[in-house]
């Protein structure tokens, strides 16, 4: 009969359904973090999650300093407040892209642990969304330097 079909039809609607919601469930049970995603060097691309991340400035001017390490590559004038500047490239031993004569800087300005200052970058790609739990943790290797900073790898 007619009822016995509609009745399988109704039972059919029903499972599809109840499977949608637990897909839209384990959806829902994903997290991720969104991070800025800039280049050091020629070719490496590293994140910095947005929660550390005050803003980014491209400037002409980095005061240099005397006497400080040579990642410290000098400091900016941020809306009246003085920020030191690091040049990352230094810290985790990359070569490659800028160079001395430089003028123009991409800089992220980056707030944490009470502390406020600048990265110095080769250039800021764009935002991006990483699932957390595909983030694997950071192996060493003999091309990175400073591994205990890295969280992670995709």
């Amino acid at each position: 009969g007619k009822g016995g079909a509609s009745l399988q039809f109704q039972q059919t609607l029903h499972q599809r359904a109840q499977l949608l919601a637990e897909e839209i469930a384990e959806i829902s049970r994903i997290s991720y973090d969104q991070y800025l995603r800039f280049r050091l060097g020629d070719q490496e691309n590293y994140g910095i999650p947005y929660q550390y991340l005050v803003s980014t400035i491209q400037t002409h001017q980095i005061t240099p300093l005397p006497g400080v390490p040579v990642f410290v590559k000098g400091v900016v004038n941020l809306h009246g407040e003085i920020l030191a500047v690091f040049d990352l490239k230094y810290f985790f031993g990359i070569e490659g892209a800028a160079s001395e004569q430089q003028t123009n800087f991409w800089i992220l300005i980056v707030q944490g642990y009470g502390l406020k200052f600048g990265f110095l970058v080769d250039e800021v790609i764009g935002n991006e969304d990483y699932i957390v739990e595909e983030i694997e943790a950071a192996l060493p290797s003999a091309d990175v330097l400073k591994i205990e900073y890295v969280q992670g790898i995709l």
